[in-house]
C-alpha cells in the first residue's frame, strides 16, 4: 500500500520536445525521402540507424536534434518547413502549432425573423504536431504522435462560402531513448507540373521553382528528452 501511495504522489516529470517538418525533394527514382535523409545523416555523423516500428519511422542515435537540423540545412534537397520546441509535464498532451485560424461555416439556419444566419467556427491550419509523452524510466520515453500539415482551399462543391480543409496526417506511437532523434515519413507527393516542386496542398509561396519533375516527401523530425533538473523533482 505504501509503495502504491508513493507512486501516486510522485510529481510529473518535465519533457523537452523539439519537432521540425522537413521537405525532401529529389528525382522520383532516388527513393523515399526518409531513406535519403537517413542515409545522409548516417554517413555524416556515423550514427546508427534503427527501425522503430516500420520502414516509415527510423531512430537516429549518436547525435542530437539541433545537429541534425544544421546538417540538413547544408543540403539543397532538404527544406525546413517549420521548427518548434515546447516543454511540459509527461502524460500531458503538448501542441506545437505554426499557422492560422480560418473562419469556416459550422452550420446554417434561420433566426426568429426568418433571416438566414451562419454559425462561424475558426479552425486551425498550418503545421501542427500533437505529442503525448510518457516517461517510462530507464532512459525510455513513449511518444504518441499526431503530425499534420494542412491548408484551406476555396470550396468547389459543398457549402458555399466555406473553404475546404486539405490535410496530410501521420499518426504513430513509439518508444525511444531519452534524447534520441526520430525520423517519421509517409507523406509524399508526386508532382506532375514541371514548373514547381513542393507539396501541392501547401501555400504556393513555399514551392521551389524547377524545370524537372520531382518527387517530394515530408519528414517529421522529433526528439524528446527529460531535462536533468526534472529527474531530481
Amino acid at each position: 500500500m505504501r509503495i502504491l501511495l508513493g507512486a501516486l504522489d510522485q510529481l510529473p516529470r518535465m519533457v523537452d520536445v523539439s519537432a521540425s517538418w522537413v521537405e525532401v525533394t529529389d528525382n522520383a527514382s532516388s527513393g523515399r525521402g526518409i531513406s535519403i535523409m537517413a542515409s545522409v545523416l548516417g554517413a555524416k555523423f556515423g550514427a546508427s540507424l534503427g527501425s522503430v516500428n516500420s520502414a516509415s519511422a527510423i531512430s537516429l542515435r549518436g547525435t542530437n536534434f539541433q545537429l541534425v537540423i544544421d546538417a540538413l540545412n547544408t543540403d539543397g534537397r532538404f527544406k525546413q518547413v517549420s521548427n518548434s520546441r515546447i516543454v511540459g509535464d509527461d502524460y500531458q498532451k503538448m501542441v506545437l502549432t505554426v499557422g492560422d485560424e480560418t473562419p469556416t461555416i459550422a452550420s446554417t439556419g434561420k433566426d426568429n425573423s426568418g433571416n438566414s444566419v451562419q454559425n462561424i467556427v475558426y479552425r486551425p491550419s498550418g503545421v501542427i504536431v500533437d505529442v503525448l509523452p510518457k516517461v517510462l524510466g530507464n532512459g525510455k520515453i513513449n511518444l504518441a504522435i499526431d503530425g499534420q500539415i494542412s491548408s484551406f482551399k476555396p470550396t468547389a462543391s459543398g457549402v458555399t462560402g466555406s473553404p475546404t480543409l486539405i490535410k496530410r496526417q501521420v499518426k504513430t506511437a513509439v518508444t525511444v531513448n531519452d534524447g534520441e532523434v526520430l525520423l517519421i515519413g509517409g507523406l509524399n507527393d508526386a508532382q506532375t507540373v514541371d514548373s514547381s516542386s513542393g507539396f501541392s496542398f501547401l501555400p504556393s509561396s513555399w514551392a521551389a521553382r524547377s524545370g524537372t519533375k520531382l518527387h517530394t516527401d515530408l519528414v517529421l523530425i522529433l526528439s524528446a528528452q527529460v531535462p536533468r533538473t526534472s529527474e531530481k523533482r
